[in-house]
């Protein structure tokens, strides 16, 4: 049994200083998102609502918005779509297992080059401690087959159903990992599981 990219049983304390991390990481950006809305007010004229004091008659106009007119220079409003630069390079519909589950599983490259792993119109019934896992054995089918497999763990499953998102760490490799598994730690039961192609 050789599993990589997880901790084993040590998961816990690894799990706290993620989500500690996290914490610091919006914490931070929470942080930004205040200075740089502190400097808006200001170049406002600092009253934030938008306006700026016109210099010869000593009236507020108001300042550039934007608008619902067309722009005579179409590029100067277009904004280019984040998902013009991902790309989809796997996917495979949700197989029952121990479990009534339904979906898409997707792996795509993001626009930073990392990896995320979306499922789509998924539904799985609800259990304990259940997680989401990719797996290197193509068709794990029974709970030996995933607990004989490498696998990268990629969180607590969010919700039984829904679309959801979740990063895969850095370093993950998209060819070592051929599906994905609804996984109960608990019991050590594999819920359901799809095969990416």
């Amino acid at each position: 049994m050789n599993h990589t990219m997880h901790s084993g049983s040590g998961t816990e304390p690894a799990e706290g200083r993620r989500r500690t991390a996290r914490g610091v990481v919006r914490l931070a950006l929470l942080v930004v998102t205040l200075v740089t809305a502190a400097l808006v007010v200001a170049a406002c004229g600092g009253d934030g609502a938008g306006y700026t004091s016109a210099s010869s008659a000593g009236s507020a106009t108001p300042s550039a918005l934007p608008s619902s007119s067309p722009s005579a220079d179409p590029s100067a409003t277009a904004t280019p779509s984040p998902a013009a630069s991902e790309s989809r390079i796997a996917a495979g519909d949700f197989v029952p297992v121990a479990h009534a589950a339904d979906g898409t599983a997707e792996l795509w490259q993001t626009a930073g080059g990392g990896y995320e792993l979306r499922l789509r119109a998924f539904s799985v019934d609800d259990g304990p401690d259940l997680f989401v896992w990719l797996v290197d054995d193509p068709r794990p089918n029974d709970n030996d087959a995933v607990l004989d497999a490498e696998y990268v763990n990629a969180g607590v499953l969010k919700a039984t159903s829904g679309t959801q998102k979740y990063a895969l760490p850095r370093g993950f490799d998209p060819d070592g990992y051929r599906a994905v598994v609804i996984w109960c730690k608990e019991f050590s039961e594999n819920f359901a599981y799809a095969s990416l192609r």
